[in-house]
């Protein structure tokens, strides 16, 4: 009897082992996944800052400022409708990003802002935007009424002339800039990111 009772008390302690063991490969995991602090994959922004506030019409002739859109994740990009290069491939990214969102799209605002208001106006925008998502809002104006917003989103523009006053190239910075939830500038994405990072930073920030 003393043996077998042995036996048994030895069978319980094993499986107090394993079950111990499983709870401690459980709890590992769970902290791994949802304790452990996320690492975005733009360049963060640390302590986020509020986004410099704009008020201008967009290409609709609609009153749109920066701060309405708080509760939304915002996309800001500076471009041109007749840039040859970059502008069209951010676009393109910036699109499968708008097309990867689900059900979460009308969370998420993506901006085209015109660094070329001579050439870009309202109906010549509004053509380029729908070109890559109907839902994309575009804002040119006066270069008095831009002037201010290129400035405090530090944006870049050389002009390059041709052989006429309309015909010329524009050098820029071509940084994403990600408005978060709040209002507050957050991250930005270098040329050439993946719309697969921007998603999953998105879907992160959005909860």
């Amino acid at each position: 009897m003393k043996v077998g009772m042995a036996i048994r008390h030895i069978d319980k302690l094993y499986w107090l082992g394993v079950l111990v063991l499983v709870g401690l490969i459980l709890l590992v995991l769970w902290v791994t996944r949802f304790a452990a602090p996320y690492t975005f994959l733009g360049a963060a922004i640390n302590p986020p800052q509020p986004a410099p506030e704009f008020s201008v019409q967009d290409i609709r002739g609609q009153n749109f400022s920066l701060s309405d859109q708080k509760g939304k994740v915002v996309l800001l990009f500076f471009g041109y409708t007749s840039c040859p290069d970059e502008c069209p491939a951010t676009m393109a990214v910036l699109k499968l990003v708008k097309a990867g969102l689900g059900r979460n799209a009308d969370r998420v605002d993506i901006i085209f802002i015109s660094i070329d208001p001579a050439r870009d106006t309202p109906p010549v925008v509004q053509a380029y935007v729908e070109k890559f998502d109907p839902s994309i809002i575009g804002i040119t104006g006066t270069e008095s009424e831009l002037q201010p917003i290129w400035q405090n989103y530090g944006v870049y523009i050389e002009k390059t002339m041709g052989s006429t006053d309309t015909q010329y190239t524009l050098t820029h910075s071509t940084r994403i800039f990600l408005v978060d939830t709040q209002g507050n500038l957050h991250l930005t994405y270098s040329f050439g990111i993946s719309p697969n990072d921007i998603l999953q930073d998105i879907q992160h920030l959005l909860g």
